[in-house]
């Protein structure tokens, strides 16, 4: 489960990159309470130059933390509710399934 950012971004290095794959599989995600319906859900997104690299075990260009809020009765899967929260800084994005 990932994306591929179909817009031209710059990874840590200064490099430009078209169709860079981004995930959350590759680092923890941590769910804390932070009050009596609400949760914090934090997890980091690895970008790699594109799918290949990551499958290949290719180190991130990019890494940014993302953090989404839920309350009791909206949480789902928590890659569900970062992924939706990573779209919405990369609206030109197709979905990677596998």
């Amino acid at each position: 489960m990932g994306i591929t950012n179909n817009d031209v971004m710059e990874a840590d290095t200064g490099v430009n990159v078209t169709g860079a794959y981004a995930n959350f599989a590759s680092e923890r995600i941590i769910i804390k309470k932070t009050g009596n319906d609400s949760f914090l859900i934090n997890g980091c997104a690895c970008f790699y130059k594109d799918e290949t690299a990551r499958n290949t075990n290719k180190a991130p260009i990019l890494m940014k933390k993302y953090s989404v809020t839920k309350t009791k009765g909206q949480l789902e899967n928590p890659y569900t509710s970062l992924y939706t929260n990573l779209k919405l800084d990369y609206t030109n994005s197709s979905d990677n399934d596998a």
